[in-house]
């Protein structure tokens, strides 16, 4: 394992364990507020009202910071739960630990340690319901191969607006789109 994989290993480290805390934090004010426990886990990373409303999940998976935070935004803005992930690695570690239902994954394709097309391919092995939005400014040979193979692939090119997002997630989700 060379130094740089040592590094960004231990940075994962040190955020699921902050995570853990937040987590833990969460529950001991759940605990003192009279709610239960699973209720305030959900809650972290994902938005606990829309999670009771009974709101899609989405993971936003994203190593560009800008974009990850900025599709986030305007989807909990629609009403959905989102939980994030900078890579497809963290991806997949959220896809394991979240205990609830995962409806959507939204990922770059172009991404450091796991690219989006494989990190797809393993998220779909974890979670056969999950359908997968791949969002790219590239063309992707992986994308294509799937569509060779017969796959259907859902795709939205960077850059796009949020009406745009907005239509393709309601599409892929099933939901009926306004007026």
């Amino acid at each position: 394992m060379s130094s740089d994989e040592i590094s960004r290993l231990m940075a994962l480290i040190d955020e699921w364990r902050s995570r853990a805390e937040r987590i833990q934090h969460a529950d001991t004010e759940a605990k003192s507020a009279g709610v239960s426990g699973a209720a305030s886990r959900q809650g972290d990373p994902g938005d606990a009202a829309s999670r009771r409303s009974g709101a899609p999940t989405i993971l936003v998976v994203d190593d560009e910071d800008d974009a990850r935070i900025l599709i986030r935004e305007i989807l909990q803005s629609a009403g959905y739960t989102v939980l994030e992930a900078r890579d497809g690695n963290e991806g997949l570690l959220v896809a394991d630990w979240h205990e609830g239902p995962i409806d959507l994954v939204i990922t770059d394709v172009i991404m450091p340690y796991l690219d989006g097309g494989e990190f797809g391919e393993r998220v779909r092995a974890l979670r056969a319901e999950t359908k997968v939005l791949y969002i790219s400014g590239y063309a992707s040979n992986a994308l294509v191969e799937a569509g060779r193979r017969g796959e259907s692939v859902a795709f939205l090119p960077k850059p796009f607006g949020a009406d745009e997002l907005e239509r393709q997630v309601r599409a892929l989700l099933g939901l009926e789109t306004p007026g």
